[in-house]
């Protein structure tokens, strides 16, 4: 199948808000489970389980190394898989995309010290941007007699089905410039997938260290930390780092849908406006 049909058939947002998070959770996952099972101790030097605890710091790190040499070289040798990778990594990242993203959104505490601007649609955005154009309509070039969005007596409820409105408008009257806010929301879902994978990670390294520091205690064993936490790094990374700027992309999102549907308005006043030819 061309690559341009599959990108057609699969589409930006679903491409992006299911295949990046689906490969990260897969390898966190499968990270996470194959140090586990290198993870051997036994009385006696005798191996009598399998889901045990890294006998040394040498040991701990060597099993994180081999872990990525052994998929990558399974990868190289049988290049069908990654099909098959990429089929897992879509039915992971489907899982993912059915979550909403303002959802996450509303999850990720306001630490960057901006003003909060309420949850998505973000009300006070929208508001802010209607009377910023409508101030300045004869600047802007926009008819007098267009229709702005009167969003001052909406509930904010309200707000999310006029939101989601105002897509459909644009999907079926300007496939086109839907085209163009699809961008934008592919991004959204984007940064929101990859947090839930950072999480995911988190909670995979995590829950593998949880399970060695129990075994440790069971067995009276030593534990080798490094290794849990150099891995669980990465996730912990992405997931604070678009969690500090998801607000911020959803907002670029709010403003642009709304000035696109503005801008849908008044191409249907001035095509109103020209006169007609018999």
């Amino acid at each position: 199948m061309p690559t341009d049909t599959l990108t057609r058939r699969l589409g930006r947002i679903e491409f992006f808000a299911t295949i990046p998070a689906g490969l990260l959770i897969f390898y966190f996952l499968y990270t996470a489970i194959y140090m586990l099972s290198w993870f051997r101790y036994g009385p006696g030097d005798t191996v009598t389980l399998d889901l045990l605890i890294p006998v040394g710091e040498e040991s701990s790190h060597l099993a994180l190394v081999i872990a990525n040499q052994v998929l990558l070289d399974y990868l190289t040798q049988n290049p069908a898989a990654i099909v098959l990778l990429l089929f897992i990594a879509y039915i992971i990242g489907s899982i993912v995309r059915s979550l909403p993203v303002s959802k996450v959104d509303e999850a990720i505490p306001n630490i960057t010290g901006k003003e909060n601007k309420g949850n998505f649609p973000y009300p006070l955005i929208i508001r802010e941007t209607v009377e910023n154009i409508s101030n300045n309509a004869q600047l802007l070039g926009l008819p007098h007699d267009i229709q702005l969005p009167n969003v001052e007596d909406i509930d904010d409820k309200a707000l999310m089905d006029i939101f989601s409105f105002w897509k459909d408008d644009l999907r079926v009257n300007a496939p086109d410039v839907y085209t163009h806010y699809e961008a934008f929301e592919a991004r959204s879902r984007f940064f929101a997938g990859m947090i839930i994978a950072g999480f995911v990670g988190c909670g995979a390294f995590g829950g593998a260290l949880g399970g060695a520091m129990f075994l440790a205690f069971y067995k009276g064993a030593d534990i080798a930390f490094s290794p849990f936490i150099i891995t669980m790094f990465l996730p912990i990374l992405i997931s604070l780092t678009y969690s500090l700027q998801i607000r911020r992309i959803r907002k670029q999102e709010v403003k642009e849908l709304l000035m696109l549907y503005i801008l849908q308005q008044k191409n249907r006043v001035d095509a109103a406006s020209q006169p007609t030819h018999p």
